[in-house]
C-alpha cells in the first residue's frame, strides 16, 4: 500500500493509506480537542458533543442521518480520547463523496436537538457506568488519578455523573 502525508494551504494535515485490494475509502477527522482540554467542571463535554453530533443536521433528523449512511453502505463512528476526537467515515469507493458530504454536515451543521440532550446523557452515564464495572480501566483510572492529581490529564475522558448530570 502507497502512503503518503499532505498539509493543505489552509493547514488541514492529511495522510493517505492506500490499498487497492479493498474497494472501500475511510477517512478519519481528527478534531484536536479531548479530556485533556477539559476543566473539573466540564469534565466529558468532548465526548458528549461527539455523542450529540449523531443526533441530526440542518438538513437531517438523526433518523434521516442514519439511513442515509446506510443507504451508501457506509460505516460512521467517533471516539473521543485525551487529546482528540476522531470521527470516522468509511464508505464504498463508489459513493465515497456522499459519505463526505455527510460527514460534513454532521461536522459543521450539527443542530444539537435539546430534546435529544437528556437521552445522551443517560447514554454516556451508562457508559461511564460499564468503565467502572471493569477492573483494568478502574485500575488505570485510579493511577491516572494518583499520577495526575489535580491537572486536567487526571480526569476521565468520558466524564463523571456529576459533571454529565449537571451538564446544560
Amino acid at each position: 500500500p502507497g502512503i503518503s502525508y499532505h498539509r493543505l494551504d489552509n493547514g488541514l494535515e492529511i495522510l493517505l493509506i492506500e490499498n487497492k485490494g479493498i474497494p472501500m475509502i475511510g477517512v478519519n477527522v481528527v478534531v484536536k480537542v479531548g479530556s485533556a482540554y477539559e476543566t473539573f467542571s466540564t469534565s466529558g463535554m468532548s465526548n458528549m458533543l461527539e455523542h450529540l453530533l449523531f443526533n441530526g443536521t440542518e438538513s437531517m433528523d438523526q433518523k434521516e442521518l442514519y439511513d442515509a449512511v446506510d443507504r451508501i453502505g457506509g460505516y460512521n463512528n467517533a471516539h473521543t480520547g485525551k487529546y482528540y476526537t476522531n470521527f470516522m467515515m468509511v464508505t464504498p469507493t463508489g459513493t465515497f463523496k456522499k459519505g463526505m458530504q455527510i460527514q460534513a454536515d454532521m461536522l459543521f451543521r450539527s443542530t444539537l436537538p435539546v430534546d435529544k440532550f437528556e437521552k445522551e446523557k443517560g447514554i454516556v452515564k451508562e457508559e461511564i457506568a460499564q468503565s467502572l464495572g471493569k477492573p483494568a480501566e478502574q485500575l488505570e483510572r485510579n493511577i491516572i488519578q494518583v499520577l495526575y492529581a489535580g491537572h486536567a490529564l487526571s480526569l476521565p475522558i468520558l466524564g463523571t455523573y456529576s459533571t454529565i448530570e449537571n451538564m446544560k
